[in-house]
């Protein structure tokens, strides 16, 4: 895709019909050349062209009014040009305009992973097995959404957990140095060369052929890809995404009904706005739990989407029990397992590694169970009632705060470093029974 800039109208404004930009770039429809009067004149002024485009693919709902998403539109350049400031500047200040915004490539330093072969259980002190004995493994109701590098399409331990999925990667031309697939939208997210996704995904729902069976190894698995892999200057390589394409991912795997989305992956704030605000907020009208890692510093910097209000923010902790020496401590409302984690990877084989990234799926897979349990045990209306999915979103949340363990020597409530404590899926799934009298 070539530079583009995102505007979002003011709501005096009337809406604009305009196709898709995905359906654009794939060449099915063709993208008219002018947009708004006042906006077309000062791209002419800068002699730059573009392609007229909606920013996302509509349902027609309340929740997408009130993000504004029927309002918001993507400007595609039609030759690889450098976007002034001077022209943000310029619509920034223009009536009509509500917001505007450039694309730009983030990028994300994937944890090391390493090839090993299986030594011990990573789950058997935490409660997983109990948890799965005396409540459940999970329901194929229940649907995660791992937003990520793309998953290992045939490893052996996810093909029953994998739905079809969507890949979102469409880096900016002339960026460089990417590996494997960076352009178009398909349908295949394929992990081809980083095994990020892959692994994460083995956490949550590994069948436990040659690793230990998953977190929540009953649920789905809806891959989307959001990360294409480009080459370090240090050797190995990073995550790269486009913000805008990371949120229509997310977009797409709430409108594809999924119950929890895995986010282990965050960036930094550069201008005003917080990044994915408003998709987020969208995800949490719709009733899903946001679970996202809270970054891989050591420092007390805010990663997104972890750092917004209403996201679960997942820091790491060793097998002593200790918060992880990486493990940033700007958001943390958990902890779990995330170091020397052994989980799935490229090509079928299966790898160890460490960070925010691991820890946060073995949340999302603990979330998975307590929804599974509401599901089996209270019916479909808990997935079917937009109201209820939402109540019952808040429910696990503050359940899983309510139970979690606090460190060696620390009293119960929100520590800097290790947010409420550690993660008790057991203890979870038995206070969710207590509150409901189930049996």
């Amino acid at each position: 895709m070539k530079p583009y800039l995102i505007i979002k109208l003011d709501k005096k404004v009337p809406l604009i019909p305009l196709p898709y930009w995905g359906e654009v770039i794939k060449g099915h429809v063709e993208a008219p050349s002018r947009f708004l009067a006042a906006i077309d004149k000062l791209f002419q002024q800068h002699q730059l062209g573009i392609k007229a485009t909606r920013e996302y693919e509509l349902l027609g709902d309340r929740y997408e009014f009130l993000e504004g998403l029927e309002r918001t539109y993507r400007l595609i350049l039609t030759q690889n040009k450098t976007i002034p400031e001077a022209l943000l500047t310029q619509l920034f200040y223009l009536e009509e305009v509500d917001g505007v915004e450039k694309g730009e490539v983030s990028l994300l330093a994937f944890p090391n992973i390493e090839k090993k072969t299986l030594e011990k259980s990573t789950k058997e002190d935490w409660g997983v097995r109990k948890a799965h004995q005396q409540f459940t493994k999970g329901s194929p109701a229940i649907t995660i959404a791992v937003l990520d590098s793309g998953v290992d399409l045939d490893h052996p331990e996810l093909q029953e957990a994998l739905l079809p999925g969507r890949d979102f990667v469409n880096i900016i031309r002339g960026e460089g140095r990417f590996i494997g697939d960076y352009l178009g939208i398909d349908d295949n997210p394929d992990d081809e060369y980083v095994g990020h996704g892959t692994h994460v995904s083995g956490i949550i729902a590994a069948k436990g052929i040659q690793m230990d069976v998953g977190v929540a190894p009953l649920c789905k698995i809806l891959p989307v890809r959001v990360l294409g892999s480009m080459k370090s200057s240090h050797g190995g390589a990073v995550g790269a995404g486009l913000v805008h394409n990371i949120d229509q991912g997310i977009k797409w795997a709430v409108d594809q009904g999924a119950d929890i989305i895995n986010m282990s992956l965050g960036i930094l704030k550069k201008g005003a706005s917080d990044p994915h605000q408003r998709m987020i907020s969208y995800a949490l009208q719709k009733g899903v739990t946001i679970i996202a890692a809270s970054g891989n510093d050591g420092s007390s910097k805010l990663h997104y989407p972890a750092a917004l209000r209403g996201c679960m923010a997942i820091g790491a902790m060793n097998s002593k029990g200790k918060v992880a020496h990486f493990s940033n401590h700007g958001k943390v409302t958990l902890i779990a397992p995330g170091v020397d984690i052994y989980s799935s990877y490229l090509n079928g084989a299966y790898s160890v590694s460490s960070g925010t990234s691991q820890a946060t799926p073995f949340v999302s897979g603990v979330a998975a169970l307590l929804k599974s349990y509401a599901y089996e045990k209270l019916g479909k209306f808990t997935k079917e009632n937009l109201k209820t999915k939402r109540k019952l979103s808040r429910l696990i949340e503050n359940i899983l705060v309510e139970t979690a363990l606090p460190l060696q020597g620390k009293t119960k409530g929100k520590h800097k470093k290790s947010g409420y404590g550690i993660v008790q899926p057991y203890e979870a799934l038995k206070k969710f029974q207590q509150k409901f009298n189930l049996n």
